[in-house]
C-alpha cells in the first residue's frame, strides 16, 4: 500500500549525511552517534516526511475501502445514495438510517483493516500511524 522503503547503511544519501554529522560532532568535541542510531533516526524522519507528502486522508481511505471492499453493485449503489442524501440534506428514512449505520460500521472496519495493513509495513521501532 505504501511506497516508502527504509534505507540501510549502504544508501549513498544516508552515507553522506552520516559522514557530515560525524564530522560536525567531532569538531564540536562530542562523541559520534553510532551508525544504527543515526540510521533509525534517518528512517524515522524520512517516514514522517513521506507521511506529510502523501497523507492518507479520510477521503482517500474511503476510496481505498470502496475499491478493496469487493462490494456488489447493489451495495455500491446504496453506499452512493446514502452519501448523496447526506449531501443534499434530504430527510433520512428508516431504511436509509439502517443502511447508513451498517455502511458506517463497514467503513470503520475497512479503515481499521487498512490502517493495520499500513502499520504492518512500518518498522517496529515505536513508530505509530
Amino acid at each position: 500500500m505504501d511506497l516508502h522503503e527504509p534505507v540501510d547503511e549502504t544508501d549513498p544519501t544516508f552515507g553522506s549525511y552520516y559522514q557530515q554529522r560525524t564530522n560536525e560532532m567531532i569538531q564540536a568535541g562530542l562523541q559520534p552517534v553510532p551508525v544504527t542510531d543515526a540510521l533509525d533516526e534517518w528512517n524515522t524522519r524520512s517516514l514522517q516526511l513521506h507521511k506529510e507528502r502523501f497523507p492518507f486522508t479520510d477521503n482517500l481511505m474511503a476510496l481505498v475501502f470502496a475499491v478493496l471492499a469487493d462490494l456488489t453493485e447493489n451495495q455500491r449503489e446504496r453506499l452512493a445514495t446514502t452519501h448523496q442524501s447526506e449531501d443534499t440534506g434530504s430527510k433520512p428514512t428508516l431504511s436509509n438510517s439502517y443502511e447508513k449505520h451498517s455502511l458506517s460500521s463497514s467503513v470503520r472496519q475497512g479503515k481499521a483493516w487498512i490502517t493495520r495493513a499500513y502499520e504492518d509495513r512500518l518498522p517496529r521501532k515505536g513508530i505509530s500511524v
